[in-house]
């Protein structure tokens, strides 16, 4: 055991220099990749984004009370997320549904509020435009929405109606007004909690975290795995005089893998470290708080790094030199990183490169960082265990494998 820590320092010692020198590559590398992810994820949302339809409001100037109730239902979330309302005399806003500024028009008469409030069924009238396009399917969205809207203004006065009937067969005690305004609130009260289904109901492709977390995420992966490239001085042509002499000696190539791979989750594990207190300080800086420092999430980090280090060592190994191993990671890491639904959510991919992905080793690092980084239970999760173990097979697969490569070679 003395020739194996020996060994294990002298690589330590060696790696120590050649980390040095690609810390500043390393941080290169991390802006590199946040300027990238920045840009797709920009891409990648504006190319989701549903295009809102501009709703122009004919409401005469000294109507107060029609102006205040349609910046309630400005307000809203689900209105809010179809159309976008703009304010204009008839005139104007004519003009602009015939220029295309608009896609709709809706013209309501004065004293729209007062009459409807009275109980007199004044008309509005509502111009589309003709002309579809881009706005075609948004323009369809916003004609469902309004009909919903008008339905259950004319539930809510069907409701007012038969309850003023009721009132006027019994004689109630209580005026009319008086009845219809309380009905009317209890049933408003009611509408409006159907916005709580635009808090309940999210349906992300990040799963159960934000954009920002998700991404994060994937640059600390895409930093160490393109890490990997950094390692192939470990398997210098050179360094197998020094293997077969430490053969003579009992260090045989299951010790050497192992201390291979022991070297590289050390450098690995530093650079999580590093880019997990620098992720902290920006969050806490920037105000986002989309992670928090945490002992046990700094632990956790080890497992990944050691499953990492292991499929380096394998594909270094059976490479069989430094350049044919460094291009074999290059080579490994994009495809994975395109696969696994890295940079890309599986959401977007098509459905079997999306179950091919799901065996990458990559996506059992990335799903299981997640929930280390922004997960509930840092660090132990008994929904990881199955990662877990994943993660520890692909550690003795990548090491025993590694190490019959060795010995082949040499």
């Amino acid at each position: 055991m003395g020739i194996f820590f020996t060994y294990l320092g002298l690589e330590f010692k060696k790696s120590i220099k050649v980390w040095k020198k690609t810390v500043c590559g390393m941080f290169l590398m991390l802006a590199v990749l946040a300027v990238g992810v920045a840009a797709v994820s920009i891409v990648l949302l504006q190319s989701q984004v549903f295009p809102v339809v501009d709703v122009a409001f004919t409401v005469p100037q000294g109507d107060k009370m029609t102006r205040m109730a349609m910046r309630v239902v400005e307000g809203m979330d689900s209105v809010k997320s179809i159309c976008r309302f703009r304010y204009a005399d008839r005139e104007t806003a004519l003009l602009k549904l015939r220029e295309g500024e608009v896609q709709a028009v809706i013209d309501l008469p004065e004293n729209f509020y007062e009459d409807v409030d009275s109980g007199v069924n004044t008309p509005a009238h509502i111009y589309f435009s003709s002309e579809g396009g881009d706005f075609a399917l948004p323009v369809e969205v916003f004609r469902e929405l309004l009909a919903d809207g008008v339905s259950l203004l004319q539930t809510a006065e069907a409701g007012v109606y038969a309850s003023l009937s009721i009132a006027d067969q019994y004689s109630a005690p209580v005026g009319k007004e008086q009845i219809g305004n309380q009905i009317a609130l209890l049933y408003m009260g009611e509408v409006m909690k159907r916005d709580g289904i635009f808090v309940k109901n999210v349906c992300s492709p990040w799963g159960t975290v934000n954009d920002v977390q998700y991404y994060f995420c994937a640059m600390v992966l895409l930093v160490l795995l393109m890490g990997g490239l950094n390692y192939g001085f470990l398997y210098q042509r050179q360094g197998r005089v020094v293997a077969r002499k430490l053969a003579l000696y009992g260090m045989g190539r299951w010790k050497m893998s192992l201390a291979k791979v022991t070297v590289m989750t050390g450098m690995l594990w530093a650079a999580g470290l590093l880019l997990y207190a620098a992720g902290c300080v920006a969050s806490a800086v920037s105000g986002l708080g989309f992670i928090q420092p945490h002992v046990k999430t700094a632990c956790g980090l080890l497992l990944p790094c050691v499953s990492m280090a292991a499929y380096f060592h394998v594909v270094y190994a059976c490479a069989g030199n430094r350049m044919q191993g460094m291009t074999a990671v290059l080579a490994l890491n994009l495809i994975m990183v395109i696969g696994s639904g890295l940079l890309l959510p599986a959401a977007y991919l098509p459905e079997m490169v999306g179950r091919l992905g799901e065996w990458m080793p990559l996506h059992v690092w990335s799903r299981y960082c997640l929930d280390l980084l922004f997960g509930t239970n840092p660090f132990w999760n008994p929904e990881n265990l199955g990662d877990m173990l994943r993660m520890a097979g692909i550690c003795a697969a990548g090491t025993g494998i590694g190490a019959l490569a060795l010995w082949k070679d040499t």
